[in-house]
């Protein structure tokens, strides 16, 4: 282990010790994770609210977890801790953890409630999802285990948990703010050269360029080595158009402007900019200082081939992204849904989107709807409906198919279900 290796670990360890001392002071959960989503830390670090716990049991897509990451990020652009709504109404505090090497990491605390527990209030809780339609009971005493908190506690229980962490992540903060300000300032220069040698139709080809490579990106189906070989192509040509008989000054305007659109599509797809133009943005500083074409030359390679790098790395999130969103399309759609409405969903060609399904989530596309529509069907069989008419409202052919299908998921026939669980 490197020796910013051990001390970002000391510094995690330090980190995931202060939470759970938040924890026992407020009595109010925590979940510490990385900027990928992925949990970090022991178990005592993400212990679920018990009625967190009892949602999951019918949320297969996970939607709860997965709304961590995009409702903290606003807490690292404010600088300061963030209230959010999950997915089922409640509160939840998020605060950012940026470490020396600005590795970045979120604690989210909750979830809490500003009103109590009355019937309108679970009424719309349990809209959230039909599957909890039948456990009203169930929501009404578990929401008792959920902290109920007027304003002025809320902004307290924000602040201790931005000053639980902020001992650790104070100077790491500053010099993120800092390197905010200073790209701020380079985008301005390369604005400001881009625009010495004003060129319609370059700007039209560097156009182009970023519609180009956002298409490669909202695309999945194919190998990462054709992704490779069109990114290459696309900033290949585009790099060559810089140098095709131009003056100097022409041909320093137009790399600004193509430095101008790296950082543009790096900002949208949340890349890592200090990656793709070295530490503190050197190569932005080399770009606009060079005075000969060689020097130019080698800083617009480069830079075009770590941005190239991060695009590919960042590409496999994206993945998990379509993933998770095919999963929320089928709980929404699954009377009626077919693998190929998914994909076009997704906008993955379909045997893709099969693959990385399967590859992903560990079970088939049909196995994970089937286990949807057989979640779905419980609500109605609770209710009495006769099975041809379950079987029609969650999206099967006929009757025997259903009963098929639901005794390979549940060992036990529909009614023989009903019988067990409706006593």
């Amino acid at each position: 282990m490197s020796k910013t290796q051990d001390h970002s670990s000391h510094f995690l360890t330090d980190i995931k010790a202060a939470i759970q001392d938040y924890e026992l002071v407020t009595r109010v959960n925590c979940y510490f994770f990385d900027k990928a989503g992925k949990r970090v830390g022991n178990r005592t670090c993400y212990q679920c609210n018990n009625l967190c716990n009892f949602i999951k049991r019918f949320d297969p897509s996970g939607g709860c977890v997965h709304d961590y990451l995009g409702s903290c990020r606003p807490a690292l652009e404010m600088g300061t801790s963030h209230v959010y709504y999950c997915p089922y109404g409640l509160l939840n505090i998020a605060v950012c953890v940026l470490l020396e090497d600005e590795t970045l990491y979120f604690v989210s605390s909750g979830p809490l409630r500003l009103e109590p527990a009355g019937k309108g209030f679970i009424n719309r809780f349990i809209e959230t999802n039909e599957l909890l339609s039948s456990h009203y009971a169930d929501i009404a005493q578990l929401m008792g285990g959920v902290p109920l908190v007027d304003e002025h506690y809320l902004d307290a229980l924000g602040n201790m948990l931005q000053r639980s962490v902020s001992a650790f992540t104070t100077d790491a903060t500053k010099k993120f703010w800092k390197k905010q300000d200073v790209l701020a300032f380079l985008v301005k220069s390369l604005d400001k050269a881009a625009n010495e040698s004003f060129y319609p139709e370059y700007r039209q080809q560097v156009y182009v360029m970023e519609r180009a490579i956002e298409l490669l990106s909202s695309r999945h189906d194919g190998s990462e080595n054709l992704k490779k070989e069109a990114l290459q192509t696309i900033l290949s040509v585009l790099i060559d158009s810089i140098y095709e008989y131009r003056s100097y000054t022409e041909v320093k305007s137009r790399s600004a402007a193509f430095f101008l659109s790296l950082i543009e599509i790096g900002k949208k797809r949340d890349m890592n900019l200090e990656f793709v133009f070295n530490k503190n943005y050197e190569a932005i500083f080399q770009l606009l200082e060079a005075e000969d074409y060689i020097i130019l030359g080698e800083v617009i390679y480069a830079a075009a081939d770590r941005f190239q790098n991060a695009f590919l790395q960042e590409n496999s999130y994206r993945i998990n992204e379509a993933i998770l969103q095919g999963m929320n399309y089928i709980r929404q759609n699954y009377m009626n849904v077919s693998l190929a409405d998914v994909a076009k969903e997704v906008s993955l060609a379909p045997n893709y989107f099969s693959d990385l399904f399967k590859k992903q989530t560990g079970q088939s596309y049909s196995d994970y709807l089937n286990k949807v529509r057989i979640e779905f069907s419980k609500q109605y069989i609770r209710k009495n409906v006769p099975l041809a008419q379950v079987a029609q409202q969650v999206g099967f052919a006929d009757q025997s198919y259903f009963v098929k299908i639901f005794k390979r998921y549940e060992a036990i026939s529909p009614s023989k279900w009903r019988m067990l669980t409706c006593k």
